[in-house]
């Protein structure tokens, strides 16, 4: 299942069927466009002349990073081979409460749509790295990626955490409780689109720092619309 995540900016790019773009920030010199899979997404930012880095998982378990960009050149990949990946999660820094969600949700229905702990560390860091206050996740499952996003966060931090499914946000709100981060995590349960559009009437544009995006995927293009008028323009 493909993840999106939006960091402050305000370039919109479609997501594709066969590629999403996953992190759209506006830096000083210019606009990064970073993709978790397809090429679709590396076209649509070659179209805006935007600088683009994306990560696709080939049939042979390689995966190729490309750089279309005047500052960082035209490196054409970097080959992430199985015996590096298995290195990459044999090293991942996983809190024994992120482990006991993780095999807790490997035996229920739907597992699969949970995300990985390299993927949660990468956005632990990221939240880390931007000293991000504000939060939104938009499709919580069980609540794997949003319980690594509140541990990141520091204690006056807070995660807007939108889920539709009751069954999974019990869960979700369970290991909060246990991680001692449930200050930190407000839970919405509803149609992600209906929460977006409530926060920004209630006048909470522009003031979040970060968003995650793992749900509907047919959906995916209002909910970018929707965060990119909640994240703040400037870190």
């Amino acid at each position: 299942m493909a993840s999106h995540t939006v960091l402050p900016g305000r370039c919109a790019l479609p997501p594709y069927q066969n590629g999403g773009v996953t992190v759209i920030h506006r830096r000083r010199d210019s606009t990064v466009a970073i993709s978790t899979g397809g090429y679709g997404s590396i076209r649509s930012c070659k179209r805006r002349n935007l600088s683009c880095f994306s990560t696709d998982k080939i049939t042979n378990g390689t995966a190729f990073v490309i750089a279309n960009d005047e500052k960082y050149g035209n490196k054409q990949n970097i080959s992430l081979t199985p015996r590096l990946y298995d290195y990459i999660l044999s090293n991942v820094r996983e809190p024994e409460i992120l482990r006991q969600l993780r095999e807790e949700t490997a035996a229920m229905r739907g597992s699969q749509m949970q995300v990985s702990p390299d993927q949660a560390q990468l956005l632990a860091m990221i939240v880390q790295i931007l000293g991000a206050r504000r939060c939104i996740e938009v499709g919580v499952f069980t609540g794997y990626s949003s319980l690594a996003v509140a541990l990141a966060l520091p204690e006056s931090g807070c995660l807007v955490a939108c889920e539709r499914d009751a069954r999974s946000l019990e869960v979700a709100k369970k290991y909060y409780e246990q991680a001692g981060v449930s200050h930190k995590v407000i839970v919405k349960h509803g149609l992600a689109a209906d929460i977006l559009t409530s926060l920004i009437e209630n006048g909470e544009a522009c003031s979040y720092d970060f968003a995650f995006v793992d749900a509907e995927k047919r959906m995916n293009q209002e909910y970018f619309e929707l965060l990119l008028k909640l994240a703040s323009s400037m870190l």
